[in-house]
């Protein structure tokens, strides 16, 4: 992905509270922009707080992440945590943030992974349940390169979840695994 000479367009599907978006903005350490789509009322008030008592500047839409009310190739990064394993059908979400990621862009998902908490989690509230292969077969499916980043046991969360870039065109740098 390529640094733009301008602040850094980021959309986050299924914001909940912000923190994903927050916490890319923590670590940019550049000007960005924040555009927040949910389709929850309560959820968008949440994060609309956090982002105001962070200083970043947000637009919050309310709207599902399978109709994305933007024009094409209007963000260079689109963040989804833990949502895409909510849907009947997550390529179709990943097909709009296709549409609406510039072609030099990424997107970057965070997904519940099998796993013991990821069992009682998938239960709970029904979710597909997901191995690094069968995201890399959705984000393919969608239309994207797309790689998983090395598990690692580290940690509550990183033994939950499954990080996942994809590219419409492939970097250099990156390699699939």
């Amino acid at each position: 992905m390529c640094v733009p000479d301008r602040p850094l367009r980021v959309l986050d599907c299924g914001v909940g509270t912000g923190d994903f978006s927050l916490a890319l903005f923590r670590q940019w350490h550049a000007a960005m922009t924040v555009t927040a789509i949910d389709i929850s009322p309560a959820m968008l008030e949440i994060a609309r707080q956090n982002y105001q008592q962070a200083r970043l500047p947000a637009q919050l839409v309310q709207s599902s992440i399978t109709e994305l009310p933007f024009e094409k190739d209007q963000f260079d990064v689109v963040l989804a945590a833990h949502v895409l394993e909510h849907l009947p059908d997550p390529v179709i979400a990943l097909k709009e943030m296709r549409r609406v990621l510039s072609p030099q862009g990424a997107v970057v998902t965070c997904l519940t992974r099998q796993s013991l908490l990821g069992a009682y989690i998938q239960t709970k509230w029904r979710t597909h349940r997901l191995t690094p292969e069968r995201a890399l077969q959705w984000f393919e499916a969608a239309g994207f390169q797309a790689t998983c980043l090395k598990e690692s046991r580290s940690s509550l969360y990183r033994n939950s979840s499954l990080t996942t870039i994809g590219f419409i065109h492939q970097p250099n740098h990156v390699n699939n695994q």
